[in-house]
């Protein structure tokens, strides 16, 4: 081989090494910037999922305000007739059949219980007649034994409610 074939031959070397440099450099920025782009999807997709939950989170929570404020209203009705027998009324199978009819409006609770002020359970949908549980330690119970509240307490539970 002569000297200008050998030139002409790492010209042509040169010039397919930066030709190839060039390439992997322009995949590599390829690569980056879609990237990027699936971040920042991800990102909005993300932030529309959260709104999205929020809003179910809140027509679920006002479901279940609706509810138990209805069961509060007719428990307040009902006792202001014969505010001796609040235990009594509450403790019913009446009422029991008036939670259970409540509860199979709200798909996403699971039960309803009613404590008295001492914190007894009077009446639950979990089974007729409720057993005797004391529920006066419970945080949700404190707090409306310690605040003038006539707020409604939703609770969640972890593990068995009744043992």
């Amino acid at each position: 081989m002569s000297i200008p074939a050998q030139s002409n031959f790492r010209k042509l070397l040169l010039l397919a090494v930066g030709l190839t440099c060039i390439a992997a450099l322009a995949i590599g920025l390829t690569i980056w910037w879609l990237r990027f782009d699936a971040i920042a999807d991800a990102s909005k997709e993300s932030s529309n999922l959260a709104i999205v939950l929020a809003d179910q989170t809140e027509n679920s929570i006002q479901a279940i305000d609706i509810i138990l404020t209805e069961i509060r209203d007719q428990e307040e009705t009902r006792s202001a007739r014969t505010p001796k027998d609040i235990d009594r009324i509450l403790s019913g199978e009446d009422t029991h059949q008036f939670l259970m009819e409540r509860l199979s409006h709200l798909r996403q609770a699971e039960f309803i219980s009613l404590a008295d002020r001492n914190g007894k359970l009077v009446n639950t949908t979990m089974q007729w007649p409720s057993p005797a549980i004391d529920l006066s330690d419970r945080t949700h119970f404190q707090h409306f034994k310690s605040n003038d509240d006539r707020g409604i307490s939703i609770s969640y539970a972890l593990g068995p409610v009744f043992s």
